[in-house]
């Protein structure tokens, strides 16, 4: 007589437990789609076609872009989930296996020698005039720099990449990003436009006194002044700092103290 009951108990059990993790699970999702809001100003839907947007969705589980106390391990995954999931809407892909539209009317335009990727909104004008509202670039690494078709209209780049892989085949990334946009593109059916970017870091540092010492600041940027991230498989790399004491050789240099910078 006990055994159904135990059996109808466990399944009880079980079926509360279900529950929780489900409605655990419904509670992170929406909390994703919320936090996703703040973060498409800046950045696109990821598309698996391109390799190294696996890397960028790596990026999310730790990245100091995502609010801290919103962006939970729990969130943070329900993102990606959400992000990678093939019914989830992204920009039109435009590269060397995937072409424009169809029956879009469209001009050149060159990239530069390194393999990079872009995230294009087309202005007001050019959507009411049959420009795509969201495009994704990627174009691979050319000696004369790649040239894609893409629809006619203004553009603005919200944010960019360059890829480049080094000896041991590690992938780095140099990223960009800027709501109001990190630079205008211009296609035309007459003429070539140019990508107006290219994967160069302008690095500037500061440092000031403070109460208890020094306070230093790293930031990179781009010639524009929009800031960039460098990362190698998906890990952020954070550059480091090392304060010296030197005498009058190389002998009498001495570490006085040393660490990384931290995102601010």
């Amino acid at each position: 007589m006990n055994t159904p009951i135990r059996t109808a108990t466990l399944a009880f059990l079980l079926l509360l437990s279900f529950g929780r993790l489900s409605m655990a699970q419904s509670e992170s999702d929406l909390d994703s789609r919320k936090l996703w809001r703040s973060c498409s100003a800046c950045h696109c839907v990821p598309d698996m076609r391109i390799s190294e947007d696996k890397h960028w969705l790596k990026l999310n589980m730790i990245t100091a872009c995502i609010a801290a106390k919103t962006g939970t391990p729990e969130v943070r995954s329900a993102l990606n989930r959400y992000l990678s999931a093939e019914k989830t809407a992204r920009p039109i892909l435009i590269d060397a296996k995937h072409a424009a539209p169809a029956k879009a009317i469209c001009g050149n335009v060159r990239f530069p020698t390194t393999a990079g990727s872009a995230y294009l909104r087309a202005d007001s004008k050019s959507i009411q005039g049959g420009s795509p509202t969201e495009l994704r670039l990627r174009w691979n690494a050319y000696e004369k720099g790649a040239v894609l078709a893409i629809p006619i209209g203004d553009y603005r780049v919200i944010g960019y990449n360059f890829y480049r892989s080094d000896k041991a085949k590690k992938r780095w990334v140099l990223s960009g990003t800027a709501a109001g946009g990190c630079v205008s593109l211009s296609v035309r059916k007459t003429a070539t436009a140019s990508f107006d970017l290219d994967p160069k870091i302008y690095a500037h540092l500061s440092c000031k006194k403070v109460e208890k010492g020094f306070a230093f600041n790293f930031v990179m940027g781009n010639r524009g002044g929009t800031r960039i991230s460098l990362a190698c498989d998906g890990d952020l790399l954070a550059p480091r700092w090392t304060v010296s004491r030197t005498g009058g050789g190389e002998s009498d240099k001495k570490t006085l103290d040393q660490g990384a910078f931290v995102v601010s």
